[in-house]
């Protein structure tokens, strides 16, 4: 199988990793297929999943269109002209606020290029990472490991409440 995958083969490639791994074959037992989550390749994806990191993701949606409705399109150069007390405003931990101006920082003065990324070969793009205490335990999912992180977010988001109060989008 080639190593990307498509809205047509992910079902296959979840019964694949479900054949391999007695723990995601009993995720989708339980809750079957997990949604096919898929966000654009853009800098406001990634200050969303910045704004998801240890908070409900209803809470970080909240703060994104928040963050939405100041300043229409979230974009490097709109970021960075907010002022901590905007972001306060859209529910920013100054943690995250951090976080987030590095990042537009970082591409607004070309130091970062997303769009090298995208030609990039997919283990070019993981040597670029931090991923040595995870390696045990997802190399046996390759090819799958982004449709196995999918199966256990399914898990998490249907697993009764936790107080989480949320939904993926």
């Amino acid at each position: 199988m080639p190593n990307t995958f498509s809205q047509s083969s992910f079902h296959s490639r979840c019964d694949e990793l479900a054949r391999t791994d007695a723990q995601l074959a009993a995720i989708l037992r339980t809750h079957g297929y997990p949604p096919m989550w898929n966000r654009p390749n853009t800098f406001e994806t990634l200050v969303h999943f910045i704004l998801e990191q240890q908070v409900s993701l209803a809470a970080a949606l909240a703060a994104l269109n928040k963050l939405r409705e100041r300043v229409k399109e979230v974009t490097p150069a709109t970021i960075l002209a907010l002022s901590d007390e905007e972001m306060k405003a859209c529910y920013f931990s100054r943690q995250k606020m951090g976080y987030v101006r590095s990042l537009a920082g970082s591409l607004a003065d070309g130091h970062l290029r997303l769009d090298a990324f995208v030609a990039m070969p997919n283990e070019e793009v993981r040597s670029r990472t931090h991923r040595d205490q995870l390696l045990p335990v997802i190399d046996r999912w390759r090819p799958n490991r982004t449709i196995a992180t999918m199966l256990l977010w399914h898990y998490y988001l249907s697993t009764p409440a936790r107080g989480r109060g949320d939904d993926r989008s």
